[in-house]
């Protein structure tokens, strides 16, 4: 296993976990979800599994906020000029130690 990773952005109507392996045929799993809850706790037990059966480590290497920019229609007069930006979500990549 090489790493993990989720979003809990929805994309395509799922939120999706993703599993990163050594394999040339098929080297990333994805795993769908239908609430953005569901995919962090299933990477957190993940990698507790992985930990406990004497596997690798899994750390942090990126965790991005997404968020899309759109004008703020608030106040008629900078409507034009002014955005505001609306969070979606956070993506969070593990890597193994080793």
């Amino acid at each position: 296993m090489r790493s993990l990773r989720w979003q809990d952005y929805a994309r395509f109507g799922t939120y999706r976990a993703f599993v990163e392996v050594d394999d040339m045929q098929r080297p990333i799993h994805p795993v769908a979800f239908s609430t953005p809850e569901e995919q962090e706790a299933f990477v957190a037990r993940l990698r507790t599994a992985i930990a406990k059966a004497g596997g690798p480590r899994f750390s942090v290497v990126t965790s991005d906020e997404m968020h899309v920019v759109e004008p703020d229609l608030s106040d008629p007069v900078t409507a034009a000029v002014a955005t505001r930006a609306r969070s979606v979500g956070r993506r969070v990549s593990l890597r193994a130690d080793g």
